[in-house]
Parts: C-alpha cells; sequence; structure tokens
C-alpha cells in the first residue's frame, strides 16, 4: 500500500520530476512518470496525473506536449536559462582568478544542475584560459560573506592582510597587526575580489584583495567615512586605478596615434574627448591614479601614446625609463 504521507505530497514530486528530468527537448511520458512516483511510494493513474497537471497550470507552472498518440511526452515550462547563458556564468566561473580549484568545481556543478540532468553533461566542459592562475585562499566566501554582512549592518571590519614571499608562503604585513576599517563595497576588477573601505587613521578610501585578507570579523563600531565614499565615482574607480594600484589622482594628457583609439576607449570609455593633432595623432585627457603600473602601461603600448602633460607625469615617466635602462 502507498505511504499516505508520500501521497499527500504527490504534487510535489511530480513538479520535482518534471523540473529535474524534463525540457523542451526531453519529455517523458505518462508511463515514465507514474513509475518515477512509484520510486516515493506514491500510485496514479492516468487521469490523476492529468489532474495534477490543471493544478500545476494553475499554480503557474505549465506542462507542455511533445509528440502525439503513444509517443506523447510531457515536459515543465520555466524561466530557465538558455544552454548559452549558462555556459557564460560557468565560463566566469572557470576563468576567475579569485576562486580556488574547490570551489570553482563546486560552482560549476551547481549552475550545470540549474536546468536537469540532460544540459548536466554538456555543461559541465572545461574551460582552458592560458597561464590561468587559481586562488590559494579557500576562505574567500566567508570573508565576502562577513563583509557583506557588516555593509548591510553598517558596522566596521577588521583582518589582518598578508603577502606571498620569495619561500612562497603568506606573509602577514604589518608584523601581524590587525587593520580596522569600514567596508563601503566590494568590487571585481581584472578577475580579482576588492574591498573598498574608508581608512579612518590615515582618512582616505583604500582597497584591499579579499583573497589576502585573513581572519575577518565584524566589530561593533559604527562606520566611518560616508562622506568620502559618497564623493567616490564607483564607475570609474577600477578604471582609474590601473591594477588597482594606489596613488594620487591626476588628469593626465595623452598624445596618441589614431590606430590607438580603440585602445583608449575601451580602456576609458566613449565620454573622453578626442581632439585631432594632425592627420596621424589626436590628443586627449583622462583622470588616473598615478601609478608604476599606468606608465608601465603607456610604455607596453610602444610608442603609440605619450604622456605629454602635466609636468609631474612626464618627469615620473621619465624616472622609471631611466632606472630600467640602468638597471
Amino acid at each position: 500500500m502507498p505511504k499516505k504521507a508520500n501521497q499527500k505530497l504527490k504534487l510535489l514530486y511530480l513538479y520535482r520530476i518534471l523540473m529535474k528530468n524534463t525540457s523542451e527537448t526531453h519529455g517523458m511520458s505518462i508511463n515514465e512518470l507514474r513509475e518515477e512516483l512509484m520510486k516515493h511510494d506514491i500510485q496514479a493513474n492516468r487521469q490523476v496525473i492529468y489532474d495534477d497537471f490543471k493544478a500545476l497550470k494553475e499554480f503557474g507552472a505549465e506542462v507542455k506536449k511533445i509528440g502525439s498518440g503513444t509517443s506523447t511526452q510531457y515536459y515543465i515550462e520555466s524561466d530557465r536559462f538558455e544552454i548559452a547563458e549558462l555556459k557564460v556564468l560557468i565560463d566566469a566561473v572557470q576563468a576567475s582568478k579569485f576562486l580556488t580549484v574547490q570551489k570553482t568545481d563546486a560552482l560549476i556543478n551547481k549552475l550545470a544542475s540549474l536546468n536537469g540532468i540532460f544540459d548536466e553533461d554538456l555543461l559541465k566542459r572545461q574551460v582552458y584560459v592560458a597561464g590561468r592562475i587559481k586562488n590559494m585562499n579557500d576562505s574567500i566566501y566567508r570573508t565576502t560573506d562577513v563583509v557583506h554582512k557588516a555593509i548591510n549592518d553598517n558596522k566596521m571590519v577588521t583582518f589582518q592582510y598578508f603577502s606571498w614571499n620569495i619561500k612562497k608562503e603568506p606573509e602577514l604585513r604589518h608584523d601581524g597587526a590587525y587593520y580596522e576599517v569600514s567596508p563601503w563595497a566590494l568590487f571585481w576588477d581584472n578577475d580579482k575580489y576588492y574591498m573598498v573601505a574608508y581608512d579612518f587613521k590615515d582618512r582616505m578610501i583604500k582597497h584591499y584583495r579579499v583573497d589576502k585578507m585573513l581572519n575577518v570579523s565584524i566589530i561593533d563600531k559604527k562606520r566611518k567615512g560616508v562622506t568620502a565614499f559618497k564623493k567616490l565615482d564607483k564607475s570609474t574607480y577600477t578604471q582609474k586605478h590601473f591594477g588597482m594600484f594606489g596613488g594620487e589622482e591626476v588628469n593626465v594628457t595623452l598624445l596618441c596615434t589614431n590606430d590607438m583609439a580603440n585602445v583608449i576607449i575601451d580602456r576609458f570609455g566613449r565620454k573622453i574627448d578626442i581632439t585631432p593633432v594632425d592627420d596621424e595623432h589626436f590628443r586627449t585627457e583622462v583622470d588616473v591614479v598615478m601609478s608604476d603600473k599606468f606608465l608601465a602601461w603607456v610604455i607596453a603600448l610602444g610608442g603609440g601614446v605619450k604622456v605629454v602633460g602635466p609636468d609631474s607625469a612626464t618627469r615620473k615617466m621619465r624616472e622609471i625609463v631611466n632606472s630600467t635602462l640602468s638597471s
């Protein structure tokens, strides 16, 4: 005899079976549905299942037919991801440096199972990225969770910060002293996660690599720096910080060859002003955080982009070039 408790859950089991085992291209016959229900000690004749289909439709989960006659199969129509959409998400997870190998595999398995068993094998594909280095800090999930909670609760956080030394070992900065800051946002830039926070001691906004933060905890102190964060242009923050290096923000004038327009627009967006200088060059002004990383980016463009102002930026450029040549 069927278990009454399970019989009461018949509609829920039927819904789960359809969601897991069917799609627009893979249906199940009435007999196959009855066999799956029997695995849960649930008996249902053909008419009962048809009545359940009507109930599911009223619930908002419409069951559709594939084929006709004795070959008729059924699937449930839902707002599932398209295969292409899930592939993009899986590719992004696989390519992300801030996720460890273990977390990457776990996330891909969850994403692959969203559309049911028929798409699962198709989606569990390896994405190869040349030279991709996965993160070695497996606590990033907990860290981001703590930071999000601190932001939502308007609280400060404390943590230790480390760098890798030549022995490939994590080495705590500031002799292991704890940082105490007010977190305001989490940014993802160049495959890395950053916490943007206000440092009350230095009276300025700073950012920290989330995967290099250890022993993160919330402290019972109200966040500071709301005015400084409101003044921050969030949409251009990562754009100005090359490699997320800190420094002084400077309005820099660049002289570029026309073929560099694509590179400049890709980096700084279409809102920048471009002024033709002659048939082969244009001039533009961009706001950047002055750092060796930015100047190295300019040098790497092989003369197609030159820093022509202000004087402080051109002096810094000459210093880097001379230092490189003399080393």
